[in-house]
């Protein structure tokens, strides 16, 4: 059976929405938010809410969600929107129950074993860079904590000159090289030949 055609949007015109300020004209108690809160206690409304997740099929719907992909700030975001829009409780509520909430499902996420996901955009906020690149971090260091910044400079300094000895070094070996440089150790120190051996050399 063909799907037909998505039903066009009723009102595609920007400029002929309701106005804002449009529910102050109508009349008071027409939306369920629009009445006082049923439970303006955070700890009933999380204990209501989790009751009614464990008693019904919610939970195995949670789990599917959760298994599809669905972040878990996604779920929360949209059950504490719900409640709200049922009239159930206020947005202070709302904001207040979505710590627990996130808990709990965190918890059937471990029991299911479902790779959960905790934020909606958490690859792309990974992948967003701190602003603290090397240099803002030695500047900072330097203003705050100098003797360290000293101390780390120098020993930078110090690595980079033994390393460059050590390739100076490496250098001259070879066809045109001199025979009997010292060489150099890992830790940049020189490391002296033997008396006899130079002396066989003669």
């Amino acid at each position: 059976m063909a799907r037909g055609k998505p039903a066009p949007s009723v009102n595609d015109d920007r400029f002929m929405r309701a106005v804002p300020g449009y529910s102050f004209t109508q009349p008071k108690g027409k939306w369920a938010w629009d009445n006082p809160p049923q439970e303006v206690d955070p700890d009933i409304v999380v204990s209501d809410m989790l009751d009614s997740i464990e008693s019904g099929d919610k939970k195995e719907q949670l789990v599917k969600l959760m298994f599809a992909g669905v972040s878990i700030q996604e779920i929360v975001n949209t059950i504490a929107h719900t409640g709200f829009a049922e009239g159930k409780f206020n947005p202070d509520v709302a904001e207040m129950i979505k710590g627990p909430i996130a808990i709990y499902l965190l918890g059937v996420a471990d029991d299911y074993n479902v790779p959960v996901k905790f934020y909606k955009n958490s690859e792309r906020k990974q992948q967003q860079s701190t602003g603290l690149d090397d240099s803002t971090i030695l500047e900072i260091m330097r203003n705050r904590n100098p003797e360290f910044h000293q101390f780390m400079t120098e020993s930078y300094y110090d690595r980079e000159e033994d390393a460059r000895v050590q390739r100076e070094l490496k250098g001259t070996k070879g066809f045109l090289g001199v025979e009997g440089a010292p060489e150099v150790s890992e830790e940049g120190m020189a490391e002296e030949v033997p008396v006899e051996n130079m002396e066989e050399e003669r």
